[in-house]
């Protein structure tokens, strides 16, 4: 699972607390931690976005960035700590409640995850990333239906993800619908040939459909692959 990125504009900082410093120089040591942080010179850039909390403690912007750097960097918790506030300072800020609820569901939080990434895509409906993400939640809580709309929901969005069709193959599989979960892991081989888990998921179903040499076919095309993208 991958988090969004920086926020790089600076338009209506104006509108945020002012202070001593001149709104131009706030917006450069915004801007140069946001440079710290593409050069993955994460304490340097949390430094600066720290300077700007202290003078412009409401601008949810800096909280964000600086929680990015710190899941960056390995700190989760001062991570979550960051999206949050950003969160209660603008709390339909989709970047940091998309991150918020992805990195939940890395934590294994999977309800609150869910309803983040629900809350999210609330404010942006077109996000094939959220309800992708909001899947695997569903999928952890043991909700297959609702897993199985978000990924459809997100293919109508990203026809051609093929981590889309291995994870709706997934759910199908566990269901035991058997048929749909080899034809899901099919369309995610026909978007990436290299991806050898699927080529195992598929020789599974083919095997427990009675369909032995289609199972042998994928083992030996599973083995014989060497790269994958999934």
């Amino acid at each position: 699972m991958k988090l969004i990125g920086f926020c790089m504009g600076l338009a209506g900082i104006a509108a945020f607390s002012m202070t001593n410093i001149p709104a131009k120089d706030l917006g450069n040591v915004f801007h140069q931690g946001v440079v710290h942080g593409r050069k993955a010179e994460y304490s340097q850039g949390i430094n600066e976005f720290n300077k700007v909390i202290r003078r412009q403690p409401d601008n949810f912007k800096a909280f964000y960035n600086r929680g990015v750097l710190r899941y960056r960097s390995g700190d989760k918790t001062g991570a979550l700590k960051d999206f949050s506030k950003a969160l209660e300072l603008k709390p339909d800020y989709f970047m940091a409640r998309f991150n918020r609820g992805t990195l939940l569901l890395e934590l294994k939080d999977y309800a609150s995850a869910a309803e983040d990434l629900s809350a999210a895509i609330s404010v942006r409906p077109y996000d094939p990333n959220a309800y992708m993400n909001r899947a695997k939640a569903y999928k952890e809580l043991g909700r297959y239906d609702l897993a199985l709309a978000d990924y459809d929901s997100s293919l109508r969005l990203r026809p051609d993800d093929a981590k889309c069709f291995l994870g709706r193959g997934i759910i199908y599989e566990l269901q035991g619908d058997l048929a749909p979960a080899a034809e899901s892991y099919s369309q995610a081989l026909s978007l990436d040939p290299s991806a050898r888990r699927v080529y195992f998921r598929r020789a599974s179903v083919f095997q427990k459909m009675g369909q032995s040499s289609k199972a042998f076919s994928d083992l030996v095309s599973g083995i014989s692959t060497r790269r994958t993208l999934l």
